[in-house]
């Protein structure tokens, strides 16, 4: 899968790129879920926990860590469990384009999140 030129695009395309991951297994994708949050999160420099315009990724990343977390531990990952995930990371690509369109989010902010996605499901 060619990687998204855009967060609109990954948003877009979350369901096409993530929904092969989840039917190769589910440890794959907790797997790659946890590469795309921890990329966002670990790394203080990108959306620091003290500039309040960073919340609606922190909490879209703890929302995609906490089904993680689930998927991790299941035997069989639903789809219902997928689903969640996948909307997960649609909103957060979402909420991060119209984080930057409003300029409440720098351009190398956007840019990581766009990264880390691409890292991820592409």
């Amino acid at each position: 899968m060619p990687p998204a030129a855009s967060l609109i695009v990954a948003a877009e395309k979350s369901f096409t790129n993530i929904y092969p991951i989840w039917a190769g297994g589910g440890a794959t994708l907790a797997t790659k879920l946890n590469l795309f949050w921890q990329q966002l999160i670990k790394a203080p420099d990108v959306f620091p926990e003290t500039n309040i315009n960073n919340h609606p990724i922190s909490n879209w990343c703890t929302l995609i860590a906490a089904v993680t977390d689930q998927i991790s531990s299941a035997l069989v990952v639903s789809f219902g469990q997928f689903a969640t995930a996948q909307q997960y990371v649609y909103r957060v690509c979402y909420v991060g384009n119209s984080l930057h369109t409003a300029n409440l989010i720098t351009l190398a902010q956007t840019n990581a999140l766009l990264a880390a996605y691409n890292a991820a499901f592409t």
